[in-house]
């Protein structure tokens, strides 16, 4: 998990030069990537990093981070695919997603490729919605 000490010192881009991962190009996105998607701890990463993004729009996100670009960490299908990939938990995936910079409408897909139901994925927006109010 994220909580668990040291692990950044065990990430593949502990001795890379950070400059290396906040390039503009898609080019130097794709060999930020790359460097990720070597990295045994490439779920810690992506784990810590949305928790530190909770609460920022996209223009406030830079990097990549757990292989993700910015704009793949607000994917709502992009973030669940992922995590699931790296066997992050069900209930877990539900609190990131439910917490990125998108309208219901945008969340919806990536609940939906978790398997949630259309009941169950009312009752989360329903509480989203009141939680912001």
């Amino acid at each position: 998990m994220a909580e668990r000490a040291g692990w950044r010192m065990q990430a593949a881009c502990a001795k890379k030069a950070a400059d290396q991962f906040y390039g503009d190009s898609a080019r130097q996105m794709k060999v930020a990537q790359a460097i990720c998607a070597d990295c045994p701890v490439t779920r810690d990463c992506l784990l810590s990093t949305l928790v530190f993004e909770r609460g920022r729009s996209y223009y406030s996100r830079f990097g990549v981070a757990g292989g993700l670009t910015p704009a793949q960490r607000c994917a709502p299908i992009q973030v669940a695919t992922s995590l699931t990939a790296m066997r992050v938990d069900r209930p877990r995936i539900v609190v990131e997603l439910l917490a990125l910079p998108v309208s219901d409408d945008k969340v919806i897909p990536g609940l939906q490729a978790i398997g949630l139901s259309d009941e169950e994925i009312t009752l989360l927006l329903a509480e989203r919605a009141i939680a912001d109010v």
